[in-house]
């Protein structure tokens, strides 16, 4: 019995590892947080069930900083709506200030507690333990879209501002005193441990978020039971004018590029504006953007930053709804995309995955690991299919693979890939650059199966 236990394991551990290969370079990475009274979400955890999604990005904590918290008050202490807009609108009504240091706003999963001072999310507590214990990892995203002419709702006056502010996230999301003091009640997710950050500002103030994200990584070095996972999601416009310190100046795990809603996204034609808001149209056909500057961010991170531990996606909308522009109705465009990405070396080196935004629009709020109806699913299922290697001439997007004989192999790729930067598409067989490690892994399966 105890061998067979102990075969099983092996069974499991090989399995995970044969699969976490395929992953390696193709992760899919969610935002999951928002959600409209016309456009529900599931909880957390329907949606870390679905095997296509590797990182989880909860979205956001949208209020911090002394200046723009000040104006948090008594109100919603008061306030007894399960209405994330219905609380903040008591908020902005009243002048009373409450202990809280930033605003948690993740739809209804989180509510302001007049008891502890503090958010809770009760039912978070276990779903970020579920899904951790499904592999997946779990980031908590700062920031968030600003409107022009918007109020703005977070910032740090100062450098010391920030590390501060370090600390208070620490505390309340990772190892900090409070879970280790047992005093879950006034962390937001309880006795769950988030698996790092994500830095997503987009109002152009940069002060202060270079020196949090330091002391954060001190932190999590000093005093983590586990590695922390840093990210950033700038626009693609490069550089980005709200993270670019950051990512010039702190070596990212992973950088969310927003391809979409700017001239620089994958499709070629721009849609001002969507026909109409209640009715979803095909997506951008027209493909080949001469402006898709992938190649430019992965040469600044490489080349001139010689950032090698960092991984950059291709972030996208998941819907036609999701964004004012930049959907890909086509899978298979991105499928080719990236087949093509993973026939370079160094392309394939530092190439993270997809990112969505963001879950509710990609999946099926019924069928959620659906072909048919979830398109975040629908993606997935086609990069596993890509087991063949061709390319396609006619298909108008096109990474060059031409090789040279300079010395420094990132510098010969940029002077000799991506000369017009009009993708030619192909597939490139993922599993054939790892294929006797896959070999070794699976024969290690069968053989245990047999002795069991």
């Amino acid at each position: 019995m105890l061998f067979s236990s102990l075969a099983l394991s092996m069974i499991l551990f090989f399995s995970q590892f044969v699969l976490s290969k395929f992953h390696n370079n193709r992760s899919i990475a969610v935002y999951w947080g928002q959600e409209t009274s016309n456009e529900p979400q599931k909880s957390l955890e329907y949606y870390c069930q679905s095997k296509s999604v590797d990182i989880v990005i909860l979205a956001f904590i949208s209020q911090f900083g002394e200046h723009y918290i000040s104006d948090i008050n008594q109100a919603i202490n008061n306030d007894d709506s399960d209405d994330y807009e219905s609380q903040k609108q008591s908020i902005s009504n009243n002048n009373n200030e409450t202990s809280s240091q930033f605003i948690l706003n993740l739809s209804s999963y989180c509510l302001y507690s007049n008891v502890t001072n503090s958010f809770k999310c009760p039912s978070l507590v276990e779903d970020i333990k579920t899904c951790q214990a499904r592999g997946k990892k779990v980031l908590l995203s700062l920031g968030g879209e600003y409107k022009s002419g918007s109020i703005k709702t977070y910032g740090f006056a100062n450098d010391l501002e920030g590390e501060n502010f370090a600390k208070t996230l620490w505390d309340s999301f990772g190892e900090g005193e409070s879970v280790k003091s047992l005093q879950n009640d006034y962390r937001p997710f309880g006795d769950s441990i988030i698996d790092g950050f994500d830095i997503d500002i987009e109002n152009e103030d940069q002060t202060g978020y270079l020196s949090m994200v330091k002391e954060l990584s001190n932190l999590s070095e000093k005093y983590g039971s586990k590695k922390y996972y840093f990210s950033s999601a700038p626009q693609c416009i490069f550089p980005d004018k709200s993270n670019s310190l950051i990512i010039d100046n702190f070596q990212l795990d992973f950088i969310f590029v927003q391809f979409y809603n700017n001239d620089c996204q994958l499709t070629k034609n721009e849609l001002k504006q969507k026909k109409n808001n209640d009715h979803d149209h095909d997506g951008d056909e027209d493909i080949g953007n001469e402006k898709f500057n992938y190649e430019t961010w992965l040469k600044h991170i490489v080349e001139n930053l010689n950032f090698t531990n960092t991984k950059i996606f291709i972030g996208l909308p998941s819907s036609s709804k999701a964004a004012s522009n930049g959907f890909i109705k086509d899978e298979s465009i991105l499928s080719k995309i990236i087949g093509q990405i993973e026939k370079n070396e160094i392309y394939e080196k530092y190439f993270g995955g997809l990112m969505f935004w963001d879950a509710s629009k990609g999946f099926d709020l019924n069928d959620r690991d659906s072909i048919d109806d979830s398109y975040i699913y629908k993606v997935w299922s086609k990069l596993i299919e890509t087991n063949s290697e061709f390319i396609d001439e006619e298909s108008g997007v096109s990474i060059s693979n031409d090789s040279s004989t300079d010395s420094n192999p990132a510098t010969s790729l940029f002077n000799n890939t991506l000369s017009s930067i009009n993708f030619a598409v192909g597939y490139n067989n993922y599993y054939q650059t790892n294929s006797w490690i896959s070999n070794i892994g699976l024969g290690l399966i069968l053989f245990l199966i047999h002795i069991l």
